[in-house]
């Protein structure tokens, strides 16, 4: 599974980044390959907000519902370590 972290999908979405067109073209490749790709709430999250300028629902889940409805994204959830 490929995890991508905020910073990438941003580049890869605004277009006055410098390697925006490298970062698109690596994102589209992504997920419109077979593999299965994942994104943490937390990142999408920064990621709608920061290109979108948006004020995300209380629940950020909502949102990361949303994506999953219609992407064949993995939603990667922080756990904590059993010991």
């Amino acid at each position: 599974m490929i995890l991508s972290d905020a910073n990438v999908l941003i580049y890869a979405f605004r277009r006055d980044s410098a390697r925006h067109k490298e970062y698109r073209a690596w994102l589209q490749a992504i997920v419109d390959g077979p593999n299965a790709y994942g994104i943490s709430s937390q990142v999408l999250a920064s990621v709608l907000r920061i290109c979108h300028s948006v004020t995300l629902p209380q629940n950020r889940h909502d949102s990361v519902s949303r994506v999953r409805e219609t992407h064949q994204t993995h939603v990667v959830a922080e756990t904590a370590n059993e010991t």
